[in-house]
This record gives C-alpha cells, sequence and structure tokens, in this order.
C-alpha cells in the first residue's frame, strides 16, 4: 500500500508470523517542506552604522566628489576620469539602497560573484583614473586634478576594502553550498534507527 501526500509512506504489511518473530512493520517516512518567500520593503537604518555600510558611503561620497571635480575641469584623460567617477557613484549607490531596504538578500546568491566583479574592475579603473589626474597635476597646475587623485585613492582603498569582504562572503558560501546532510530513518517494532550522512 502507498499513500502520496506532502507526506509519503511505502508500508510493507509483514505477515503474522513475521510478527510474532520480532520482524514487525517495517516502513520509510519522507517529509516534504514548501517554503514561499514573499518580497517585502525593509528598512534597516542600523546598516549605516555598520562597517559595510560606511564603506558604501565613503565610496558614494569620494567618487562624487571626483565626478564634480571632472565637470569644472578641462584637461586630457578628463572624459576617462568623469566616466570612472560617475560609475562607481550610480552603482555603489544602487547597492547602498539595495542593502539598506534588504533587498540585496532576496537576489539570487551569484549577486555576490557579480558584485565581487564589479569592484575588481572599478577598483582597477579608478587607480588608473587617479593616476592619470596625478600625473596631469603638475602638468597642467590645475589643484583640482590633485584633489581628484587624492579622492580618488581613497576611493579605490574603499573599492578595496569592499572587494576583500565580499570575496570573504562569496567563498564563504561557495564552501557551504557543497556540504549536503542525508538522514534516514528506518522504523519497526523492535524500534527506530536513525543514519545521518553528511557529504561534501
Amino acid at each position: 500500500m502507498k499513500r502520496s501526500t506532502d507526506e509519503e509512506y511505502a508500508v510493507l504489511p509483514p505477515s503474522y508470523d513475521e510478527a510474532a518473530e520480532g520482524g514487525g512493520e517495517q516502513y520509510t517516512h519522507t517529509h516534504t517542506e514548501h517554503t514561499t518567500h514573499t518580497a517585502t520593503l525593509d528598512f534597516d537604518g542600523e546598516y549605516v552604522k555598520t562597517l559595510p555600510g560606511i564603506i558604501k558611503l565613503v565610496e558614494i561620497v569620494t567618487s562624487l566628489i571626483c565626478f564634480i571635480i571632472s565637470l569644472t575641469t578641462s584637461s586630457p584623460g578628463n572624459g576617462w576620469c568623469g566616466f570612472v567617477s560617475s560609475t562607481v557613484f550610480f552603482i555603489s549607490l544602487v547597492w547602498f539602497f539595495l542593502n539598506l531596504f534588504k533587498l540585496i538578500q532576496k537576489i539570487h546568491p551569484v549577486r555576490i560573484l557579480i558584485e565581487w566583479i564589479y569592484y575588481l574592475v572599478l577598483a582597477i579603473c579608478f587607480c588608473i583614473a587617479s593616476i592619470v589626474a596625478a600625473a596631469f597635476t603638475g602638468v597642467y597646475h590645475l589643484p583640482a586634478l590633485g584633489a581628484y587623485s587624492f579622492f580618488g585613492f581613497v576611493c579605490t582603498a574603499a573599492l578595496a576594502v569592499d572587494l576583500f569582504f565580499q570575496f570573504k562572503v562569496w567563498r564563504s558560501q561557495g564552501v557551504s553550498s557543497h556540504s549536503q546532510t542525508t538522514t534516514t530513518v528506518t522504523s519497526s517494532a523492535a524500534g527506530t534507527h536513525a543514519t545521518t550522512e553528511v557529504q561534501y
């Protein structure tokens, strides 16, 4: 006899002679749980007090300063500097609000790898832009380029720290995803036996 619902039982009825000898009734129990996630908008004001939140704010403020400087300065390489600083500003702002309203937790885990690649690429680009600004500071005698270079290196450092933390999170989730636990329960008239296997 087999009954299928959310809980499935496969029952093997023994003969009366087997039950008398201690064979008992044996069955396998399988339990299935269904979980439903509902997207909600939760504001987390404490996020701005955490280290990741502070780092994001540093990225936003410094990249915005660099972007404003690039708009008010005319020099070779200024287009590249403006493009990099504006890209970092807008993307960091998006990630900040995703974390602030806890929307980041509802995105697929692969987003950590995407965010990690983003930090890596933009940290390299911002470092190059800051070097370009520093190189042209003395040539064109523009103090604004020196300011761009300073804030650009600060933002690069913030991106590098963010990169480090995101890599640790991604690596820890990658290890945990390869761990599986299997539990087998066998019940009989003589008793219940449970076996747990952990696979990596």
